[in-house]
């Protein structure tokens, strides 16, 4: 990764969540409480329609709480409930990237 060889999906967020939506490669979960590792979570802070941000899902504990990491500040396995609670009335987009694709 590095400016020369970088695409679009790959830096912007909103246009990842239009590359999965339109393609067979992932498919949207109803529930925050569906997520577990290698799931992903976008967020719309501003609920404007247009995503901003992307995490990995990369815990799930026997609780059933949700860690996410992401590359702002190089957060690793802070939990949702976490971030939840710094952005209470954003929209949340999850996603199971599928296993196999055409």
């Amino acid at each position: 990764y590095n400016s020369l060889n970088q695409s679009w999906t790959w830096i912007n967020a909103h246009r990842w969540y239009l590359f999965t939506r339109q393609r067979p490669r992932a498919s949207a979960l109803s529930s925050i409480s569906d997520l577990v590792p290698g799931d992903i979570l976008q967020v719309d802070f501003d609920r404007d329609g247009s995503i901003d941000h992307s995490t990995i899902v990369t815990k799930k504990d026997s609780s059933g709480t949700v860690y996410l990491t992401y590359h702002t500040n190089n957060t690793k396995d802070k939990s949702f409930w976490d971030f939840y609670s710094a952005y209470k009335n954003a929209n949340y987009y999850a996603w199971r990237l599928s296993s196999n694709y055409n």
